[in-house]
């Protein structure tokens, strides 16, 4: 019976220690992991909301799509300045275009060190600080009104400059592929027209519909009447210009105390388990 004691005794002590080794261990954790979240640098995050521009934003670009509409006859739904939209957001949207665009800029130029993996792994972090998401409300409004673009940053200032720059650097990729593609379709059609003038082609059937004579060279001198676009697109309207959230994003504190304290319970259960067999086997 008093052996029996003993050993109950024992194993209560045992339990009491592994106990106040689990608490130790796991308040202390949840306090260093807490403690290290103060140490995270703060970021501010830089909002800008975006959709489709107006026709007077384009530039003469609206102009000359309306015109080579008219010209080739083909029918379409889409309106130039949806058609500009849609590429303006597949460039905001692309990862090679905000590589591209990091690539170029001095802030990341600054923070190269010339060793290669880090310097890709500093460009994959900027990269991925740029964010661009579709149809989203403002301020919390249920209406959806814009898409946002945004970018992370440790500078409120260079935070909204550099969201800037990249709205421009978006809507010049965007220039340049709406543009091309225009002149390439402008100029096959204009060989086109002007083939059919220059062979005195009549009655041609084309869309359903039949073109004379006259008619193409009508459509001929209205294509060499047109004058060279004019680089002035702009590709989207601000809903909502570049500007910085009011407080910065900082860790979730009781989150970092949370996982801490679970790390800690994990560790003591090891070390308890540990201590355990080592008993065992004296």
């Amino acid at each position: 019976m008093t052996n029996e004691m003993e050993t109950q005794h024992k194993n209560n002590r045992s339990f009491l220690r592994y106990f106040v080794l689990i608490l130790i261990l796991t308040g202390l954790s949840a306090a260093i992991a807490y403690a290290a979240s103060f140490l995270i640098k703060k970021e501010w995050r830089a909002e800008a909301y975006v959709g489709a521009p107006t026709a007077n934003s384009l530039g003469n670009y609206y102009s000359l799509s309306s015109m080579y509409q008219f010209v080739s006859g083909k029918p379409t739904d889409t309106t130039p300045m949806d058609f500009v939209y849609r590429e303006f957001k597949k460039q905001a949207g692309s990862y090679d275009i905000v590589v591209d665009f990091w690539r170029n800029t001095d802030f990341y130029k600054q923070k190269q060190t010339g060793e290669n993996v880090f310097d890709q792994q500093e460009l994959e972090r900027l990269a991925n600080s740029l964010g661009f998401t579709p149809q989203q409300a403002i301020n919390g409004l249920s209406e959806k009104i814009g898409d946002r673009i945004s970018l992370t940053l440790g500078s409120p200032k260079q935070a909204t400059e550099l969201l800037s720059d990249f709205v421009d650097y978006v809507n010049l990729k965007t220039r340049s592929v709406v543009y091309n593609e225009l002149i390439y379709r402008w100029k096959v059609l204009f060989d086109e027209v002007k083939k059919a003038g220059e062979l005195n082609v009549g009655n041609m059937q084309k869309n359903n519909t039949y073109v004379s004579v006259e008619d193409w060279q009508g459509k001929l001198k209205l294509m060499q009447s047109v004058t060279p676009l004019d680089d002035q697109l702009i590709g989207y309207r601000y809903f909502k210009k570049p500007t910085t959230t009011v407080q910065a994003t900082s860790p979730d504190r009781v989150l970092w105390g949370l996982i801490g304290a679970g790390l800690g319970g994990i560790i003591s259960g090891f070390i308890i388990y540990m201590l355990a067999r080592r008993k065992k086997n004296i």
